[in-house]
């Protein structure tokens, strides 16, 4: 009896500090708000009459939150860099959930509107952007998520306007709109990612030796250089769930390149209007050199353009293509709306299934 009696105040005792330590956590954690519009208050970001205000409140929420934080973004536009400075980006932390879509009177998560309170992240340090000029003092990456772990979110923002023209040994010429590096691992949600620049490789975001994972996402109308026009994915384990990329323009792979061992998946997702204007082709996709795998389920490739090979995706290089249940239809080559302009097999392999493949495709129930 006495032993069963130790026993149960032993396991009271563990049950206590537990609790206590769940409480702690809990304590700890905390809403910072940010509203850069804002001219009272106090400025500690407890609450939205005294969140963080003015054009460096972003940053300054940022600096102040640790693990189990969540920060609340009014609507408006928000900029790395109030001096000009274009090494600045917004830099997510490992804990930490960034959410954009506020009007600025919530008081829960799911009261925001992130399509209606348009909240946008912008490159655009001078405020003088043009549809085609004045992009050179533009931020080199308006987010980075380099070393940032799963934990890291960035959920309900419009990233615009990055322009990556730098130096390649800092990978300031990839990724204008998001940089993941160094083992990184974000998590992006409900973002449009538009209007972004490099010289390389990643208009919206280059991905190498980390993984990301991207949901309800938009990729529009970004500029890859010479290679991705939307995402350049080196020896990266990613994800794309839901995701629209549109418009987006490079010499090779206007819409994703994935390369160097890169494996990648695409679920839901849509590549429309996207154009590789160079000799490598793959105006949705290219996939190529290390075995690089690509997985697309339930996706449909329309109306991209290639001016070489392929105008939906160009297999090279041992790398490799897995679809199912997707549509391949006219996406067109120098040679028209061919099967071999929505898949090409340029020496790696594809295996399509339950798919529609205008012009026909070898594999498991496709149709044509």
């Amino acid at each position: 009896m006495h032993r069963i009696h130790v026993m149960k105040i032993r396991s009271l005792a563990a049950f206590s500090s537990l609790a206590l330590l769940a409480v702690s956590l809990q304590a700890g954690a905390a809403v910072r708000y940010v509203d850069a519009s804002l001219a009272t208050g106090a400025g500690t970001g407890t609450s939205w009459a005294d969140a963080y205000a003015g054009p460096a409140s972003l940053q300054t929420a940022l600096a102040a939150a640790v693990s189990g934080d969540q920060i609340w973004v009014k609507a408006g536009t928000y900029r790395p860099s109030t001096t000009g400075l274009r090494t600045a980006s917004f830099t997510m932390k490992s804990g930490v959930a960034i959410y954009g879509g506020f009007v600025g009177t919530e008081s829960t998560l799911s009261q925001r509107d992130w399509k209606t309170n348009v909240t946008i992240l912008s490159g655009d340090l001078l405020g003088n952007d043009t549809a085609t000029t004045n992009f050179t003092e533009n931020s080199y990456h308006v987010v980075l998520g380099t070393g940032a772990a799963v934990t890291a979110i960035l959920d309900g923002f419009t990233v615009r306007s990055g322009n990556a023209n730098g130096a390649s040994a800092s990978n300031q010429d990839k990724g204008g709109g998001i940089l993941i590096v160094s083992s990184g691992a974000p998590t992006v949600r409900n973002c449009i990612f538009a209007s972004h620049r490099c010289t390389f490789g990643g208009g919206a975001g280059y991905i190498f030796s980390a993984q990301a994972t991207f949901a309800d996402c938009q990729f529009n109308d970004n500029n890859g250089g010479s290679y991705g026009g939307a995402f350049d994915t080196n020896a990266v384990t990613s994800t794309f769930t839901r995701c629209i990329f549109r418009n987006n323009t490079a010499v090779r792979a206007g819409g994703v390149e994935t390369y160097g061992g890169g494996n990648t998946t695409y679920t839901n997702c849509l590549f429309a209007g996207n154009r590789a204007t160079g000799s490598g082709g793959g105006a949705a996709i290219w996939i190529g050199v290390s075995n690089s795998v690509v997985n697309a389920r339930n996706c449909t490739f329309a109306g991209n353009v290639a001016t070489s090979v392929a105008g939906g995706v160009n297999t090279t290089s041992a790398g490799t293509l897995n679809a199912s249940n997707c549509v391949f239809w006219s996406n067109s080559g120098p040679t028209g709306t061919t099967a071999a302009n929505q898949i090409n097999a340029g020496g790696g392999t594809n295996n399509v299934s339950w798919s529609i493949v205008q012009g026909g495709f070898t594999g498991t129930s496709n149709l044509a």
